[in-house]
């Protein structure tokens, strides 16, 4: 498969485009398979976004593949949130029973502050 530079593919849709050579002619003229000349015009046809900007079809293409990329990412998150949150209670609520067996065993007032002191808060 050939490879060709932006730069000729661009003139070549500008020929073809405003100077309204037909697509027979620029192949012929410049070895390119008509096939090739018509989806780079496809490609370089833009597309208007919901805020007034423009881009290529071509660039449009690769925005929706990032946007449903980025959107399967987000799903990925929040259920990996949703399970964060529920070990981090279960963890808490470990932690809670555990101080409380702590706190039954505490007699005096200075127990209690001793066991306060070595607790990192």
């Amino acid at each position: 498969m050939k490879r060709y530079i932006d730069d000729f593919k661009a003139s070549i849709i500008k020929m073809h485009t405003t100077e309204k050579r037909s697509v027979r002619s620029l192949s012929e003229a410049y070895a390119v398979s008509p096939a090739s000349i018509h989806n780079w015009t496809k490609d370089a046809k833009s597309v208007e976004l919901d805020d007034g900007t423009e881009v290529t079809s071509k660039e449009f293409k690769k925005l929706q593949k990032e946007n449903q990329r980025l959107k399967e990412e987000l799903e990925i998150l929040k259920a990996a949130a949703v399970l964060l949150k529920k070990l981090y209670f279960e963890y808490s609520m470990k932690i809670c029973r555990i101080e409380r067996r702590e706190l039954v065993n505490i007699v005096t007032q200075d127990e209690f502050q001793v066991w306060v002191k070595n607790k990192k808060f």
